[in-house]
């Protein structure tokens, strides 16, 4: 098979259509790859998306899910009246050092 002829048989069936979420174009890239054994990059340059896109990793922090349970619980405890920069303060106050969600307090508190 020509590389013109696989590239278009590549497109026919993987890149039907330009997506919007870089999780569904993740799935075409290793539908290619594994479909028609091509390479990393050729995949996403057919594809559309960027290879960095592609080897993307969430990462998840140990303490994620206490802290999420954390600020959901002030959050409905306070209501609309507490914004995140005072439910920030509540968890440093509550926690000390443990509370670090990304507000550094700094800028204007």
């Amino acid at each position: 098979m020509t590389e013109l002829s696989l590239e278009k048989q590549v497109l026919q069936d993987v890149a039907s259509g330009k997506t919007s979420k870089p999780r569904t174009a993740t799935l075409r890239v290793q539908h290619a790859r594994q479909q028609y054994g091509l390479s990393e990059r050729r995949g996403c340059r057919l594809v559309g998306q960027g290879r960095g896109t592609q080897r993307y990793r969430p990462t998840q922090r140990h303490d994620e899910d206490g802290l999420t349970r954390a600020i959901i619980q002030l959050a409905s405890q306070y209501g609309r009246c507490y914004g995140y920069r005072r439910i920030a303060e509540e968890l440093r106050k509550a926690a000390g050092a443990w509370a670090r969600i990304g507000c550094s307090g700094s800028g204007g508190d």
